[in-house]
């Protein structure tokens, strides 16, 4: 019989999800133990995944910059200085930290928290143009969503209780037992996929984690 070409990491896997599901279930000492110790194995692996990402983006970054690739050369020399940047200072904030720490937490809290905030305020554009396409009345489903979403955001708004006073109550009825329903649902149902999907890859039916169909 021909030896299948991931049979090791489908054994890995099934064997690291059996450990930790019997860490979170069974309580003696000798799982508790396992499952710290693949946690820590994992916190490792994670910190060379990120300084894979660190060498991957300067292979990427520093070509274009020789090159001066058109349109892109000095993002790519913007990129650079700034993980540069972060790396020194990050190493300073940790080991001298009456010295850097002021530095840090300006980049941190005044650049790239803002700089995240202003991308995720792009979002607000789309999700507008999503929400007008999806409030057209063509279907009855499509009505009920369109007179919930109005109550909604009139009864969170200060002129729908101007409107009538009944809109807010409407509005928290809507968010509290419709919304919360939908909710639990959705959260049930996926919650179900992801145990089967598990036992999937306990069993070896699945191998999209592995990097194949």
């Amino acid at each position: 019989m021909a030896f299948e070409r991931n049979v090791g990491p489908k054994i890995v896997l099934s064997i690291t999800i059996i450990l930790m599901v019997t860490n979170y279930y069974l309580s003696p000492q000798l799982f508790q133990d396992i499952g710290k110790y693949i946690k820590e194995f994992v916190v490792v692996i994670a910190a060379v995944m990120l300084g894979l990402g660190f060498i991957n983006a300067l292979l990427r970054d520093i070509p274009k910059i020789t090159k001066k690739e058109p349109g892109q050369w000095y993002f790519s020399l913007l990129t650079i200085i700034f993980i540069f940047v972060m790396l020194f200072l990050c190493a300073g904030n940790k080991y001298m930290p009456g010295t850097f720490s002021g530095m840090y937490s300006f980049l941190y809290q005044e650049v790239y928290r803002v700089l995240g905030n202003a991308i995720g305020a792009f979002a607000a554009f789309f999700v507008f143009t999503a929400t007008f396409r999806a409030m057209r009345l063509r279907t009855l489903e499509s009505g009920a969503f369109t007179i919930s979403h109005i109550l909604a955001v009139l009864g969170n708004a200060p002129i729908g209780a101007v409107i009538w006073p009944g809109i807010p109550i409407i509005a928290d009825w809507i968010n509290e037992v419709v919304v919360s329903a939908g909710l639990r649902g959705f959260i049930i149902t996926s919650s179900l996929g992801g145990v089967i999907l598990v036992f999937r890859y306990v069993i070896g039916k699945s191998e999209t984690v592995l990097g194949s169909a």
